[in-house]
């Protein structure tokens, strides 16, 4: 026990324990070096994140009106009724506008004037959107399905974002009520105001 105690205080021992032959840390200067690597490599992989969440909220934005679309088509066909689409969140009338950035509603039209009347069904109502994105259906103021689950007017929907990197996304509505996606690589967006 004694010699172990004298290892300790002993400086002329070759394996003291508080006179190491190795260094086992870093310096500052390579701790310096190494958070300036990782902050340049941060700052150069910014702009990509934030490329890669707007392709991420125009394709869930694109996912939300396809599967609305479909449902509506499937609703209007297991009711044998027509439903109507309409830009906006006022379903008391459809708005007379191509813009359907603000959401949209899904209501069951008895009497096929466009507007919700007491008797009918509110079905579906879809919040505005992301304020970064923008869409727009090639028609004025509705869709409808009829009941045997076509669509009228066909046409595609345009969801466009506010970075230029990313380019548009079309909702293609055929007649027949099926809708799809299609990359827009040659169309191009309707400049908002910002």
């Amino acid at each position: 026990m004694a010699r172990i105690l004298c290892q300790f205080y002993n400086p002329a021992t070759p394996n003291s324990v508080f006179h190491r032959s190795r260094q086992t840390g870093i310096s500052l200067i390579e701790l310096l070096v190494a958070c300036l690597i990782i902050a340049v490599l941060v700052q150069l992989a910014i702009p990509g994140f934030q490329t890669l969440s707007v392709w991420s909220i125009r394709n869930a934005t694109a996912r939300l009106l396809i599967a609305d679309l479909n449902w509506s088509r499937t609703e209007a066909l297991a009711n044998s009724t027509r439903l109507y689409l309409c830009p906006g969140q006022n379903s008391d009338r459809c708005k007379t506008s191509t813009d359907w950035s603000q959401g949209w509603t899904v209501f069951s039209d008895q009497n096929h004037n466009r507007q919700l009347e007491p008797s009918e069904i509110l079905l579906l109502r879809t919040l505005p959107l992301n304020t970064s994105i923008s869409v727009h259906f090639r028609k004025t103021g509705y869709l409808f399905y009829k009941n045997d689950g076509s669509a009228w007017p066909n046409g595609t929907f345009r969801i466009c974002t506010a970075d230029p990197k990313v380019p548009p996304l079309l909702v293609i509505v055929y007649r027949t009520g099926r809708a799809r996606t299609s990359s827009g690589t040659r169309s191009k967006c309707i400049a908002q105001p910002i």
